[in-house]
């Protein structure tokens, strides 16, 4: 019977996106076969704006390409945690917050990708941490 329906009968899907308890601008996404008996699995968890930045939606085939670019949202996502979270401690120049999150295991292109979406936020300012000082 599976052969009537080609690959499309074990084509996985998104199946879910749900808010996260904790934060209400994350969310889990989760994928399995629709009408599947196993439970869907979780792939990422992500904010808001990187679910509506990558197209994501519920009934979306899960292909490969879509795959790596959530996990590539992800990894971004997990660099801007450390790095807020770091921010949140003790204000950093770029080049300190880039060193710590190159020990983090972080790759030079995420904590590219970190640092200058918080400078464009105003999150992340050399500048001011010099006056400061």
């Amino acid at each position: 019977m599976a052969d009537l329906f080609g690959d499309s009968s074990t084509q996985e899907t998104l199946v879910e996106i749900r808010p996260t308890q904790r934060d209400a601008n994350r969310a889990t996404v989760r994928v399995g076969l629709v009408g599947g008996r196993k439970k869907p699995r979780v792939v990422a968890t992500l904010t808001t704006r990187s679910i509506a930045d990558l197209g994501l939606k519920v009934g979306l085939a899960w292909t490969q390409a879509l795959s790596t670019q959530v996990e590539q949202g992800s990894t971004v996502d997990k660099a801007m945690r450390a790095a807020m979270n770091r921010l949140n401690r003790r204000a950093l120049t770029g080049w300190m917050l880039r060193d710590k999150l190159r020990a983090l295991g972080h790759e030079s292109a995420v904590i590219d990708a970190v640092i200058e979406r918080l400078t464009a936020i105003g999150l992340l300012d050399d500048e001011r941490f010099g006056r400061a000082l």
